[in-house]
């Protein structure tokens, strides 16, 4: 995604720094977001978090890849009146379906306002993220059937994958940057 969406201008949201650690978001939050009461409104507090937390994980996956909140667990610890905000997050954990990630919403001298846990549905397209069939060099299936998982703490690969009965396949292994590669191959005929 090269243009950052509309809201995070209406939010008063702007990226300070992402990599693949962690993504830290400024909030100069706009007068209108303000509760009744002087403080920042959580809801828009809540924003400033699902927001970061996509941000962290976007630099993880391709450019068209696509994720979408699943859920947002949101702890709230103090009040701010103060519209100066930063949103510190990093991913947890990446699959090929689902994502975790967590972040902390801190003002300028380090107080802490909110911290939140989320988890998010991930859906690869091709041309970035997790390889398809197409991008391994291999026969298509009909059906892609890639299965990242991480390796064991031995570096071992973690063979997960059940074929279906009369299916004919193998278990072909690659190594990846932090994850092995299972990938359902058919199995040469006698």
């Amino acid at each position: 995604m090269s243009a950052l969406p509309g809201f995070m201008e209406l939010l008063g949201l702007t990226i300070e720094r992402a990599d693949a650690e962690e993504a830290l978001v400024r909030m100069d939050v706009p007068a209108a977001l303000m509760s009744p009461f002087g403080a920042v409104h959580g809801g828009f507090i809540a924003a400033l978090l699902d927001t970061s937390l996509g941000v962290a994980l976007h630099r993880r996956l391709g450019p068209a890849d696509r994720i979408a909140t699943h859920n947002l667990n949101v702890t709230y610890v103090a009040f701010s009146r103060e519209q100066l905000l930063f949103c510190r997050t990093r991913v947890l954990s990446l699959r090929q379906a689902i994502a975790i990630a967590e972040g902390e919403v801190t003002t300028s001298d380090g107080t802490l306002v909110a911290k939140a846990l989320g988890t998010f549905g991930v859906a690869a397209r091709r041309g970035g993220g997790y390889p398809t069939s197409e991008s391994l060099d291999g026969p298509r299936l009909a059906v892609d059937q890639v299965h990242r998982r991480p390796p064991d703490r031995d570096g071992e690969d973690q063979v997960g994958h059940v074929p279906r009965k009369g299916a004919g396949v193998e278990v072909d292994h690659r190594p990846d940057e932090r994850h092995r590669e299972i990938r359902v191959v058919p199995r040469a005929r006698a």
